[in-house]
């Protein structure tokens, strides 16, 4: 066998695997591993392993999910007997789910309750890019006259944990909204603090957002429109090509933002897209255009930015 016919053969022998686990090291069973490159998603094992053999000896982009986790991305290096390195899937914070009903009148109302149902009163609700912000009455109740729209709203009490959602008013109807609100962890300060400045810089956003260059969507939306996963959203509105590592960027996460692929993000995950689009003639810092990460080659004219159901 000649030098290059070795070479190929050892190449094609290469193993590319990890092992996914949660904060406390145990291993994640049955998480969904989407690798960039090769276009394949392969399932962890009982033990939190993945293994995919023969493949080019290489890097490759593994993106990684599980039902109640943060997605995840890692650089993995395929080899002649690779072992396992670890990726760390982060555990949701668990929540009681809002409820979003049809309203006869427009706008947006509600109630807000602790997780006992007892209602709490001076509880904030802001809709994000509205310029508006109530607080709710001795009975829990709230009413907002908001514009038909998509907004990501935030519900916030003193000792409370935040809870946000995302609400789609129609042009038809409003949307009444049931919040329950749990006592604040003080183990997850710094994250709040992290999520009270997102939600800030989000709120700046929409209010300065043009109407050509910016799209938001509630899941409620994405659902109607048939759109399984952010991938599936991307190919929809891009003006360019859309390679599969494209990223979007979770806004939630409690720490850094940070991109993961596209196949990645489920519908089901989701809460609230951010979609920024830059046309052929506009320039990077145009009004809107610069309003999330700037878009690169990988994602056609599109930047996107998802926040978690949480």
């Amino acid at each position: 066998m000649g030098l290059a016919q070795g070479t190929a053969a050892q190449e094609s022998a290469a193993v590319l695997t990890a092992r996914i686990v949660d904060g406390t090291g145990k291993p994640v069973p049955d998480a969904d591993v989407f690798v960039v490159q090769l276009d394949r998603t392969v399932r962890s094992g009982q033990n939190g392993v993945f293994r995919l053999a023969p493949v080019p000896a290489g890097r490759y982009t593994a993106g990684v999910r599980k039902v109640g986790h943060l997605p995840a991305s890692a650089t993995l290096n395929a080899a002649v007997g690779a072992t396992p390195v670890d990726i760390e899937l982060i555990a949701l914070t668990t929540r009681i789910a809002p409820v979003i009903t049809t309203a006869r009148r427009g706008g947006l109302s509600g109630v807000v309750s602790d997780t006992a149902l007892r209602p709490l009163a001076r509880a904030q609700v802001k809709p994000a890019g509205s310029g508006r912000a109530v607080q709710t009455d001795s009975t829990g109740h709230f009413f907002i006259d908001l514009r038909p729209g998509t907004y990501m709203v935030s519900v916030v009490r003193d000792s409370f944990a935040r809870q946000t959602l995302a609400v789609t008013i129609p042009p038809d109807s409003g949307r009444e909204i049931a919040v329950w609100l749990s006592p604040r962890d003080s183990r997850r300060r710094a994250e709040e603090a992290v999520e009270a400045r997102r939600l800030f810089d989000l709120d700046q956003k929409m209010i300065r957002a043009s109407r050509q260059s910016t799209r938001y969507f509630s899941r409620d939306q994405l659902v109607a429109l048939g759109i399984t996963d952010m991938f599936r959203l991307a190919i929809r509105w891009a003006n360019g090509s859309i390679t599969a590592d494209c990223t979007v960027s979770i806004e939630n996460d409690g720490g850094a933002s940070y991109g993961v692929p596209l196949n990645s993000v489920l519908t089901d995950d989701v809460e609230f897209v951010e979609l920024y689009m830059r046309g052929a003639g506009q320039r990077a810092g145009a009004r809107g255009a610069s309003m999330g990460s700037v878009p690169s080659a990988r994602c056609g004219n599109l930047s996107i930015g998802v926040w978690l159901r949480r």
